[in-house]
């Protein structure tokens, strides 16, 4: 009995000396993207960008279904999403740019 009781009264005097958590450090700072330096944060990292090259290889199919029907490749990224019915909400994450001349989407790095 007597050294459970000295361990709660050693875990209470740690608790009460090392004091509490301030809200300063609790506060999460996200690290920009391609900047992370642990292995969670790569991976992160990798899976983001593997989500932005898959939808790029759907937009690159879109613009190519597009001027199949059309023939003519189309005046803008927002009619590719119009037409093909992709989400928008993916441009929300990545950056892509359309050339009308070629009916081209990259992804923006």
């Amino acid at each position: 009995m007597r050294s459970w009781l000295w361990a709660a009264v050693c875990a209470a005097a740690l608790w009460y000396l090392t004091g509490c958590v301030s809200e300063e450090q609790t506060k999460i700072t996200p690290t920009p993207h391609g900047e992370a330096t642990t292995t969670l944060g790569k991976t992160v990292d990798r899976a983001e960008d593997s989500a932005c090259e898959q939808y790029e290889a759907q937009l690159n199919q879109a613009v190519a279904m597009y001027i199949a029907t059309n023939e003519a490749p189309p005046p803008d990224l927002a009619t590719v999403i119009r037409e093909s019915g992709l989400p928008a909400s993916e441009l929300a994450n990545c950056k892509y740019t359309y050339d009308p001349a070629t009916g081209r989407v990259a992804l923006l790095r």
